[in-house]
């Protein structure tokens, strides 16, 4: 465990030296003989919002993600056994953007990174607005039969 705590300390701090990079960079960057662990805890780093990925192809591009914006918009949403952790943040390359990472909740009531999504600012008026529309329709008793809508 601290071994990979060493791990993704050394990548975040090579992540901050060179703003973007690609998986491959960052494993010759840290000259590292394992390939899966380095691979494993970027896997980490970007569940737990502390890096972003954009897949391009084989080899994805990590960079940090920018500082928090203020407190106000951030969110921690209590949904039964899921928490749903909300953040904005403000960065120079990328701009502003929210993350949703979505953690599950053991029973003992550790939290696990399960999955998340990064969406751009400009486009979360229209993200909202399509899950208003379904939500809407499910609230109205709608079920999919044979691939229609029925009521």
């Amino acid at each position: 465990m601290e071994q990979a705590a060493a791990l993704r300390s050394s990548i975040l701090r090579y992540l901050d030296a060179v703003g973007r990079a690609r998986a491959a960079d960052v494993i010759s960057a840290l000259g590292a003989t394992n390939e899966k662990t380095v691979r494993r805890q970027l896997e980490h780093l970007a569940a737990t919002q502390q890096i972003y990925s954009d897949n391009l192809g084989r080899d994805a591009l990590y960079a940090r993600n920018g500082r928090l914006a203020h407190p106000l918009l951030q969110a921690v949403l209590h949904a039964g056994l899921r928490d749903y952790v909300l953040r904005t943040y403000n960065d120079a390359l990328t701009g502003r953007y929210l993350t949703v990472t979505e953690y599950s909740v053991t029973p003992l009531g550790e939290k696990v990174a399960k999955s998340g999504i990064r969406v751009d600012i400009v486009d979360l008026e229209v993200l909202v607005q399509g899950l208003q529309r379904i939500l809407t329709e499910l609230k109205r008793d709608v079920t999919l039969l044979e691939g229609k809508l029925v009521r």
